[in-house]
């Protein structure tokens, strides 16, 4: 994975429930401490970098609408989505209880591509995604609720929000 340091550093961030932050410090820290000879070594460090230090910029837009985060799955099931085996792999659970009493769960997706960023579109498209994930693997913490799925596209500095309904066309 290309952003492997990056990922890790900021999903660990995002289940403390946004209260280890110094997580993301000590993780740029590590990264600058290294110096790999090879050329594309040193890219994807710089790379892990820069999604590290974008991340922190991007601290108050994230909102987790009163829920509770966890790490997710590293290896969950595959979704089988028209008959493509699709991995989902969501970075962050967050669970929640409203006041009638009953359990909703969502999804996080990291999202870092520079080159290839989300647009509206694309981005309630994965957040369908994170809720179909969510009603068929998640189905023993609550209901999949679609506010709470949503992606964190750090490459073009945006929080892509929860898509209210799954439209499959």
């Amino acid at each position: 994975m290309y952003y492997k340091e990056a990922t890790e550093a900021i999903s660990t961030c995002l289940a403390s429930n946004l209260e280890n932050i110094s997580v993301i410090d000590r993780a740029i820290m590590s990264l600058e401490q290294q110096s790999p000879e090879k050329i594309g070594t040193q890219r994807r460090i710089a790379s892990n970098i820069d999604a590290l230090e974008t991340f922190q910029a991007m601290l108050d837009d994230i909102d987790f609408k009163g829920s509770t985060p966890s790490l997710g799955d590293y290896t969950p099931p595959r979704m089988n989505i028209q008959n493509v085996d699709v991995s989902v792999r969501p970075e962050i659970i967050l669970s929640a209880t409203v006041k009638s009493g009953a359990a909703l769960v969502g999804a996080i997706k990291l999202h870092f591509s520079k080159t290839f960023p989300l647009d509206a579109d694309a981005g309630g498209f994965v957040s369908a995604i994170l809720q179909e994930y969510a009603k068929a693997y998640l189905a023993n913490s609550g209901d999949g609720h679609g506010p709470l799925c949503y992606v964190i596209d750090i490459g073009s500095k945006l929080v892509h929000p929860g898509s209210r309904r799954w439209r499959a066309e």
